[in-house]
């Protein structure tokens, strides 16, 4: 998890972390504050475990601009396993508005050091370490609709970063069963089609320039086979993106259990 953490935030983070537990009761409720301190404490990750929670229970994370609890940036519902992660800072201002159920507000709490080492890896910089939730689910259907075995999503997938197309050519070693030509849309005879032959949601060259316009980019999703070979799920213009661009690349990768 740390080392997550120093990939998402481009820092080098110490291996070990603490955890600690938090119980908060109808009426209580946490002031503006920053988490700023004198221990070496640079990143913070909540994590709120209540199932069924509403907005009339109370109990809302809010981040805030400054210290003033009406100067709100963003809200978040304390729901199940529902996690917030950020930076500690003296602008890291933060709050969470007063209890207002019977039911008690249970939360977890992860705090990271910065480690003395300095941190090398820039991949992050431009790529998230962490797939988005709907990249999963895009992927999970386009694995279903090309005969994979979807147990892979039930399993930790791993990540995996990469400093360009070379790199990325040797960890696939030529297994990659279904990317476009060179890895890239530009080049002549590569399209992009759906499982019924359509392009889907714009052309190609819509769909780069969309990409390029974001400051960090999800990482491509990979399906590794029983056989060793890989199936890009989630991500091809992402990767060709890359690739035009000569820049890094991050991939999520899902395995296939083995057969029983």
């Amino acid at each position: 998890m740390a080392d997550a953490v120093g990939d998402f935030f481009r820092a080098s983070i110490s291996a070990d972390f603490d955890i600690a537990a938090h119980k908060m009761i109808e009426g209580d409720y946490i002031a503006a504050h920053t988490d700023e301190n004198d221990f070496d404490e640079e990143f913070r990750l909540t994590v709120t475990l209540n199932e069924h929670w509403s907005i009339e229970q109370g109990g809302i994370l809010l981040t805030l601009r400054s210290g003033s609890m009406r100067d709100v940036e963003g809200a978040w519902l304390p729901s199940h396993n529902n996690g917030f992660l950020f930076g500690i800072s003296e602008r890291s201002f933060h709050a969470v508005t007063p209890v207002k159920s019977e039911a008690a507000r249970y939360s977890l709490i992860f705090t990271f050091k910065r480690s003395q080492a300095p941190y090398k890896n820039d991949v992050w910089l431009r790529w998230y370490p962490f797939p988005f939730k709907s990249d999963v689910s895009e992927a999970q259907y386009n694995a279903e609709v090309m005969g994979l075995d979807l147990r892979a999503f039930d399993a930790p997938y791993t990540r995996h970063a990469f400093s360009g197309k070379e790199e990325f050519d040797d960890f696939v070693g030529g297994t990659l069963l279904n990317a476009p030509q060179g890895l890239s849309y530009s080049r002549p005879g590569s399209r992009n089609v759906d499982e019924r032959g359509q392009q889907p949601r714009g052309s190609d060259a819509e769909r780069l320039a969309k990409i390029a316009e974001l400051e960090r980019i999800p990482p491509i999703a990979l399906v590794r086979k029983v056989t060793g070979e890989y199936v890009l799920v989630n991500g091809s213009h992402r990767l060709s993106h890359a690739v035009d661009r000569g820049t890094a690349i991050a991939a999520t990768i899902f395995s296939e259990p083995a057969s029983e």
